[in-house]
């Protein structure tokens, strides 16, 4: 089916996921999620349906009235802020955002996104 629809790739992702309240030490947790990764036209893209529905506790206590369109097809520089994967190469960016990296970066929500901000020099 993801061949008919011109996906060239599909793959699950296992990794971590950052909430609002996490604080690390200096590694990054085991994994706790799953996401999936799309080839479309040559570029991977990921899709995270737990995380687009209002309905995930993630969102508590401030759910949306519908699914979230930044989880559908984000870019791995997006979303590496906030979805770690258990194989850095998984990631799909050069070069590859290392942990130590990672547990640095501040937590976002896709409103960052949809308002246009961005980080400078991670």
């Amino acid at each position: 089916m993801a061949l008919a629809a011109g996906i060239e790739d599909v793959g699950v992702v296992k990794g971590y996921i950052r909430g609002p309240m996490d604080v690390f030490s200096k590694d990054v947790p085991p994994p706790n999620h799953a996401w999936n990764v799309v080839r479309i036209d040559g570029t991977y893209r990921f899709i995270d349906c737990c995380l687009a529905s209002p309905f995930h506790p993630a969102h508590y206590p401030n759910r949306p009235s519908g699914a979230s369109p930044f989880y559908f097809l984000a870019s791995p520089m997006d979303l590496v802020l906030s979805h770690f994967p258990t194989f850095m190469t998984y990631q799909y960016i050069a070069p590859a955002i290392p942990p130590q990296v990672f547990v640095r970066l501040p937590f976002v929500r896709p409103a960052f996104f949809d308002y246009g901000l961005n980080l400078i020099d991670f």
